[in-house]
């Protein structure tokens, strides 16, 4: 069996692992959004304003994560590594 595309199945295995990359992200997002509206809302007590402040924020930021993932992929980047002070 010949292969004709090389190219191809080289970047498979880095696109899957980009999208699960991108869920996981998102995912963690809301999650994390959610627990620090359920700590406002317990303790602060503005119930339920504080967890549905936590969801918009971690919404938000999961697209944004998948926005600068999809960014990398379509420049063919590596991602930016942050400067050390």
């Amino acid at each position: 069996m010949t292969l004709k595309n090389n190219k191809t199945i080289k970047k498979t295995p880095l696109l899957s692992s980009k999208t699960w990359r991108s869920g996981s992200e998102f995912l963690g997002g809301i999650i994390t959004g959610l627990i620090l509206g359920w700590f406002l809302d317990a303790f602060f007590g503005i119930e339920p304003w504080g967890l549905l402040g936590g969801l918009l924020l971690g919404i938000t930021t999961g697209f944004w994560n998948i926005y600068r993932l999809y960014q990398e992929i379509l420049n063919h980047t590596e991602p930016r590594k942050e400067k050390s002070p």
